[in-house]
């Protein structure tokens, strides 16, 4: 049932998504609007993320400053010199991109702070004694590793990353000199195989990241289905399939949601009426079923177009009955709308110079909005002032005041 209902938008995209969970099919497979969707989920999970990594990276490039000063005092200051020039304006950069929505600027400023920190260690590794160094070289390469699995870059854009980061690492221990590069060989091949071990990582958490974000798509999507479907199972329920009107079950909770509501300017009167059409039994044996049905689906358009002018609420009640509710200026003004329905019916098309085609009686209660009676109270009111306007020879209207006893007839 639920398959039937929900709209097309919905029922392609979820099963587009199911395809793409069963196949495994990678993201440049997928549809155009899914891409967008994970684009854009993906940018906003750069942008959270991004803030925490930056700063973080920014904490801990200068809280590191301690430690070369454990290492070694006489370094200490320029290790605190170079982040402080490198690393901050970066990181404020990236900082800046964020708030203005700038997601490519970021995502570089979040690279380079990581090669401008490994660039700093290593131009502090050269001028310590091996055994130490060896340390700052072993950091660049853990620092390249932890990268890979903690940054949320693409696959494309990890790939990028850590050619980017391996080639400015060569480049810097070149800057120090052939001799200094030929003695780091065995520290560029531990770069390297890291590079290689963690690529995997990231890979997989990607693709981890890509699936729960079509699983909860998915939800999302069979949530709004199911929405979707109680919505339009309650229209249904509430609706009338011959006349296409809404039937008593909708008018009852209307009313009840938005019956009572006093607006501003609001003379806070209402009117109920009960409508219902003269000897229907005989139209029917007179004239055949279908013409019956025919002939309650026009009155039904009729009432639809008349109370909507007035801003109205009605429905079929049942059988040839209808029932409808309407705010009021005064009682007056109750009594004239019911006239306009009465006449509007008996003017339908069919009508010969003999007779209309169908003729009603209409009973309305007028009754101001706060006052404390019930729904069925008030329809109990109406169906009196209906039994006078039948009583007195039906296709009239008879109206019933709160607070008077007799109904006021036209």
């Amino acid at each position: 049932m639920v398959a039937l209902l929900h709209s097309d938008l919905l029922e392609s995209q979820a099963t587009k998504i199911d395809r793409i969970v069963a196949t495994g099919a990678p993201s440049s497979a997928w549809p155009k609007e899914v891409q967008q969707d994970y684009n854009s989920h993906v940018r906003e999970r750069l942008y959270r993320e991004g803030k925490f990594l930056l700063l973080l990276g920014l904490a801990i490039g200068l809280a590191s400053a301690f430690i070369d000063y454990w290492v070694s005092p006489a370094l200490a200051l320029d290790g605190f010199i170079l982040r402080t020039i490198f690393i901050l304006p970066i990181t404020l950069l990236g900082l800046l991109s964020i708030k203005l929505q700038r997601v490519k600027v970021m995502t570089w400023c979040l690279a380079v702070s990581q090669m401008a920190f490994a660039g700093v260690l290593i131009h502090l590794a050269s001028h310590l004694p091996a055994t130490t160094a060896a340390q700052y070289y072993l950091a660049t390469a853990l620092l390249l590793g932890v990268s890979n699995v903690i940054i949320p870059y693409s696959m494309r854009g990890m790939i990028g990353y850590n050619v980017s980061y391996i080639v400015a690492v060569i480049a810097i221990v070149l800057g120090h000199g052939i001799a200094q590069f030929a003695s780091q060989v065995d520290f560029l091949t531990t770069l390297i195989l890291v590079a290689a071990a963690t690529m995997p990582v990231a890979y997989r958490s990607e693709l981890l990241r890509q699936r729960n974000f079509l699983l909860a798509t998915r939800h999302r999507l069979a949530s709004e289905e199911l929405v979707e479907a109680n919505r339009l199972l309650r229209e249904l329920s509430e609706r009338d399939s011959l006349t296409g009107m809404h039937n008593r079950r909708y008018f009852e909770r209307a009313f009840k949601e938005g019956g009572r509501t006093v607006k501003p300017g609001d003379t806070g009167l209402m009117a109920l009426m009960m409508i219902d059409l003269d000897q229907f039994k005989a139209f029917n044996d007179r004239h055949g079923h279908q013409a019956g049905d025919h002939c309650l689906r026009t009155v039904g358009g009729t009432l639809r177009k008349v109370f909507a002018e007035n801003t109205g609420l009605v429905a079929r009640y049942g059988g040839e009955e209808f029932i409808g509710a309407v705010r009021v200026k005064s009682v007056r003004h109750a009594h004239n709308l019911a006239e306009n329905l009465r006449e509007a019916i008996l003017d339908l098309p069919g009508r010969t110079q003999d007779a209309p085609l169908v003729t009603t009686s209409v009973g309305v209660a007028v009754v101001p909005v706060t006052i404390d009676l019930t729904l069925e109270d008030i329809i109990e009111m109406a169906d009196a002032a209906l039994y006078s306007a039948k009583r007195a020879g039906r296709n009239r209207v008879e109206l019933i005041e709160a607070g008077h006893q007799e109904a006021l007839s036209a």
